[in-house]
Parts: structure tokens; C-alpha cells; sequence
């Protein structure tokens, strides 16, 4: 709905991919703020770097207060004359940079100190409030840029095995610069038309012939009663918007 209240003379994304691509270039736009210092100034011209490296982390690593890990890639990032001044400043500015992003939201620390304000680091501890990414699927999206992430089919394939990492491959291979026809191919070889199946469901282009082969592969399973008969029903009936799909199903 944001996407198409933000111009609706856009055509709307097919793809789940192409969606999130939108969403968060409309979150980015509608909160940025004019940075007042040099060290928000640098930290502005960096900001898109920091975010995938926070959003790998929160990923791969289930780091999900990101406050500690930005300072360390603020400290090894920024030229030392950018770091000059009171570290309690640019925390502060490192936070509201973040918040003002539109992908994080304040994440109130499990550890308070009513002397310390708001937000800051004592003891090398950090107390008050931390950030983390608004959803887990953002962070997915962006730790999924090709620039940081190499994919490759083999763990593609351990990806999708796995409903909590699922989200994470599908992301994967649509901004990757693999052929997504190919990937299909290769799963319906291994017998995996589920796998197929979610592709084509979350809107990840493929040529007609692999996609009819992929809808077969669902509607042979859901004729022998498969165990994965449910799932299979529910990708058919959500792929059914494809006239084809829908005369196969009514028959």
C-alpha cells in the first residue's frame, strides 16, 4: 500500500524482492535528516555500508542490538579526525542516524542505569537505549546484497531447507545475478518442486517451460498424497492468478 500510495502512476513490484526494494527506499527517503556535523556528515556518506554490515550480522550472526557492532565499524571505518570530540556525542548521533534511516527502531537495553540518560557506554557496557532493524525481513534484504553475499546453489539449497533461513535464500537468489531458470531446473531434477514452487510464489521470474514443469511437479504430488500435499495445495492455490495454473487446478 505505501509503495503504490507513493506514486501511483509506478507499476506495482511483481516480486517480493522488488517490493522490499521499494519499501525501503521509500522508508529512506521519508525520514532522512540534515546532518550539523562532520562526523554525521561522514556518517551520512556512509550510511548504506554501515547498514548492510549491521543487517549481516543481525542475519548471520543473530547479533540483534547493533549499537556495540556500529561503534566498532564507526571506530575502524571513520579517519581520526572525524572521531574528535566526546564519544557520548557521536553515540548519540550514531543512534538518532540509524532511527532517522527508517529501518531501525529504538531497542530498549536489557541493563539501565538512571545516571547514565538516555544512551550511554560505561565500562565498555553499554546502558540505556540500543537500535535494531524494524523486522527481521528487512535485515534479510540487505544482508542479501550482491555486494557482500555470494551466492551459490549449494547453499541456496541449505537455505531453503530451513523455514527460519527461507526468507534469506529466496532474497538471495532474486539479487543475485544467478539464473533463476536454472536454479529450477536443478531443483526439479533433485526432485524438489516445493522449493520450485516458493520461487515462483514469492515472484522470482523464470522461463514459461520450467515454470509449467514446476506446477506439475505440485499437482503430481498433491495426486499421489505426498506428505508435502498441504504445502503443495497452498502454493498451487496462490500461484492460481496464472490463468494457466487456475484451468489446471479446476481440472
Amino acid at each position: 500500500i505505501l509503495v503504490y500510495e507513493g506514486d501511483r502512476d509506478r507499476a506495482l513490484p511483481t516480486s517480493r524482492s522488488a517490493l522490499y526494494e521499494e519499501f525501503i527506499w521509500l522508508l529512506r527517503g521519508a525520514r532522512d535528516t540534515e546532518p550539523s556535523t562532520s562526523f554525521e556528515i561522514w556518517l551520512t556518506d556512509h550510511l548504506d555500508d554501515l547498514l548492510l554490515e549491521l543487517a549481516s550480522a543481525y542475519v548471520h550472526e543473530n547479533t540483534r542490538k547493533l549499537l556495540p557492532l556500529a561503534t566498532t565499524w564507526v571506530s575502524g571505518m571513520a579517519p581520526a579526525n572525524i572521531l574528535a570530540g566526546p564519544e557520548s556525542e557521536r553515540l548519540g548521533s550514531l543512534r538518532n542516524l540509524l532511527i532517522a534511516s527508517g529501518l531501525c527502531v529504538f531497542a530498549p537495553s536489557q541493563e539501565t542505569d538512571d545516571t547514565a540518560g538516555p544512551m550511554t557506554m560505561r565500562n565498555g557496557r553499554f546502558l540505556g537505549n540500543d537500535v535494531e532493524f524494524v523486522h527481521l525481513t528487512i535485515a534479510e534484504y540487505l544482508s542479501a546484497d550482491p555486494t557482500i553475499y555470494n551466492f551459490s546453489y549449494d547453499a541456496f539449497r541449505s537455505l531453503m531447507a530451513d523455514g527460519n533461513t527461507r526468507g534469506l535464500g529466496l532474497f538471495a537468489l532474486a539479487r543475485s545475478s544467478a539464473d533463476p531458470s536454472w536454479v529450477v531446473s536443478c531443483l526439479l531434477e533433485e526432485d524438489d518442486p516445493l522449493s520450485a514452487g516458493r520461487m515462483l510464489a514469492d515472484g522470482i521470474p523464470v522461463a514459461r517451460e520450467v515454470r509449467q514443469q514446476t506446477v506439475n511437479g505440485l499437482l503430481d504430488r498433491v495426486a499421489s498424497d505426498h506428505p508435502t500435499v498441504f504445502e503443495c495445495v497452498s502454493l498451487l492455490v496462490g500461484l492460481a492468478t496464472d490463468p494457466a495454473v487456475l484451468t489446471r487446478l479446476n481440472n
